[in-house]
């Protein structure tokens, strides 16, 4: 495996589990910011970072399936 190929594996291998820290993230803050901050604008808040980190980690495994497929 040449230098180019061994960059290019170890990006391949860190933007999985950086997308994956990320959507776990905010899956685990919305759901808290919602419960504490009940019934206010906060709320809003909490649930929209609990769907934008449910959206990040459906993103995350379908990018990471077509990924997988190819090789």
């Amino acid at each position: 495996m040449d230098l180019a190929e061994e960059q290019t594996s170890g990006t391949h291998r860190g933007l999985p589990e950086a997308a994956a820290t990320g959507g776990g993230v905010l899956l685990a803050v919305g759901p808290v910011t919602a419960f504490f901050t009940w019934w206010s604008w906060w709320t809003t808040v909490g649930i929209a970072l609990t769907l934008a980190g449910v959206l990040w980690l459906v993103l995350a495994a379908s990018v990471n399936t077509r990924r997988a497929s190819r090789d």
